[in-house]
């Protein structure tokens, strides 16, 4: 009763899949045949007092029938924001600490290479990505928490969102995820 294991497979066949094509100078939304096919494994264990570890694997296989690019050929592309790959794993202990409890944790998650729109040009293309996280917190023997953390701790530079309006306008628009950056809450619970 101290660890759990799941599994899940899954096929998905969309006959109305909505994906975005560029039409002159317009994106027009039109439905496409797609097959997202994938498995999901979750395991997570308590071994001892205050350790908790979990980790996870996501693997995808996804196409979008039809596609028409651009340059005006017809393909077949994978789906947006979907990686083949998904890793992750997260370490949390806490123990006592005076009156209260003590806690560190770290989360870590790699992404394989995805694109951000069902054209798959190059410049849609986020590369592959390892993104981690730490937190310490302190909760006091009442209904208050203290905490600090530290979000991408190796400073990744990627993408989270690309609009490619090159071929119309010649230039795209691009979100990226914040770098590294610290930040701290205090917390009380009512009614405890």
């Amino acid at each position: 009763r101290t660890s759990h294991f799941n599994l899940s497979a899954f096929y998905y066949d969309y006959k109305d899949y909505q994906t975005f094509e560029l039409v002159e100078l317009s994106l027009a939304v039109r439905n496409k045949d797609a097959i997202i096919k994938g498995i999901e494994a979750e395991f997570n264990t308590r071994p001892i007092d205050g350790l908790f570890f979990q980790t996870f694997l996501t693997l995808l296989d996804s196409k979008v029938k039809g596609v028409v690019l651009p340059a005006g050929t017809v393909a077949n592309t994978r789906v947006p924001q979907a990686p083949k790959l998904s890793v992750g794993a997260l370490v949390r202990y806490a123990f006592p600490v005076g009156d209260g409890e003590l806690s560190l944790q770290t989360d870590w998650k790699y992404d394989s290479a995805q694109y951000f729109s069902t054209f798959n040009a190059p410049v849609d293309r986020q590369g592959g990505r390892i993104v981690g996280n730490a937190r310490i917190a302190y909760r006091f023997a009442d209904q208050w928490d203290i905490a600090a953390f530290v979000n991408n701790l190796t400073d990744k530079e990627y993408k989270l969102y690309n609009l490619d309006l090159s071929g119309p306008f010649g230039f795209t628009q691009q979100s990226y995820a914040r770098p590294r950056w610290f930040g701290a809450s205090v917390t009380w619970q009512v009614g405890k």
